[in-house]
């Protein structure tokens, strides 16, 4: 398993903390005033509503120190998208019903995503930053605010050890967001090819983005660029490594921390 976790950091009040909840993994990165990412924690395969399984996270003094922003992202499974705002929308959702639910208007579009925290979660969170304000975003939000203004179409592809993440846009409007959980490379690679052909992806001219913990000699790359014509990696999200965090560390594997503090 990649092993992406590092301390750099040091007790200042200008760093930026992000926060990333998937349904059964917490991760957290400090980021500097000097947009440096200096520190990177994981906390996977938990039960949020299991007090062994989330005391290391309750209990990290780094969470508890002063940030100039806390920015938190949650990575849902299930969630929607709407051309109107209708508090009794998410009731047509029986997976929603049992959650904390928020909605969030797009960037630049008349869409607006609605999602949902489990109770657990919103617990968690509210008692870690129980005094200071913190600013609550979906991963869909975030890559609609990061590829505001993209004209063409394209998909972009995030892996986060098991969670494939597919996000599909097209004349700066969202057509596709989803989440998968994926076993290997050909998992992944179906659910990328299935969700290109719904969403009408020219295999070779339209633009294939990748982000996470995707190596450039990994199996899952050789895969999609044996199918997609124009696969480029994440190159420059404005935010660089620590100097002395680890060589074979790559800025991709943290892009949803990047996308996390704009």
């Amino acid at each position: 398993m990649l092993q992406r976790d590092f301390d750099n950091s040091d007790v200042q009040n200008r760093n930026k903390l992000s926060v990333i909840l998937f349904d059964d993994s917490f991760f957290y990165a400090i980021i500097s005033f000097e947009k440096e990412l200096v520190a990177h924690t994981s906390f996977e395969k938990i039960r949020y509503g299991v007090p062994k399984d989330t005391e290391s996270i309750m209990s990290d003094i780094k969470l508890r120190n002063s940030y100039s922003d806390i920015h938190v992202l949650t990575v849902p499974k299930h969630s929607f998208i709407s051309s109107s705002i209708d508090e009794e929308l998410p009731g047509v959702f029986p997976v929603l019903e049992s959650k904390v639910q928020y909605f969030e208007k797009l960037v630049g579009q008349d869409l607006y995503h609605y999602f949902g925290l489990s109770h657990q979660q919103e617990k968690i969170i509210s008692d870690l930053f129980s005094n200071s304000d913190y600013i609550l975003n979906s991963a869909t939000s975030k890559l609609s605010n990061w590829f505001a203004g993209k004209s063409d179409q394209f998909i972009h592809i995030h892996l986060e050890i098991s969670v494939l993440i597919i996000y599909i846009q097209n004349n700066g409007q969202s057509t596709y967001y989803n989440t998968f959980h994926v076993e290997d490379a050909n998992d992944a690679l179906y659910f990328s090819l299935a969700a290109s052909k719904s969403s009408g992806i020219n295999l070779m001219t339209d633009r294939l983005t990748l982000s996470g913990t995707i190596e450039l000699d990994s199996k899952l790359y050789n895969h999609l660029t044996a199918y997609f014509g124009n696969v480029e990696i994440i190159a420059d999200s404005g935010v660089k490594l620590h100097s002395n965090a680890e060589e074979e560390l790559k800025p991709h594997y943290y892009f949803l921390h990047f996308l996390n503090i704009l």
